[in-house]
């Protein structure tokens, strides 16, 4: 019977050991996972920051291209009514040189 508890007794102290073993395992799997996590964290903070600032960029970008629709169609605006003054213009033209010519014969 000695030999038993004495067997039994060895096998615990075995059986407590690899349990020691394997928490340091652990202990350690756990902390190099919350280093790779904190890591992981910053790049992921790092990224966002980038995202906003591109999407800044692009609405800026959005913002002058806007702008230049906007000059863009005031000019077509300008031009359409230089054109419509040219032809009223050129109507006037005709309707005097009409006039003039009565008067030279």
């Amino acid at each position: 019977m000695d030999s038993n508890v004495i067997g039994d007794y060895e096998e615990m102290l075995q059986t407590g050991k690899q349990y020691s073993e394997d928490a340091m395992f652990i202990d350690r799997l756990v902390s190099d996972f919350s280093a790779t996590v904190e890591e992981l964290s910053v790049n992921v903070e790092s990224i966002i920051r980038a995202i906003g600032e591109i999407s800044m960029t692009i609405n800026s970008g959005a913002a002058g291209t806007q702008n230049i629709a906007e000059k863009t169609s005031s000019i077509v605006d300008q031009v359409n009514e230089v054109h419509k003054q040219m032809l009223i213009s050129m109507e006037d033209a005709r309707n005097l040189k009409e006039t003039v010519l009565k008067f030279n014969f």
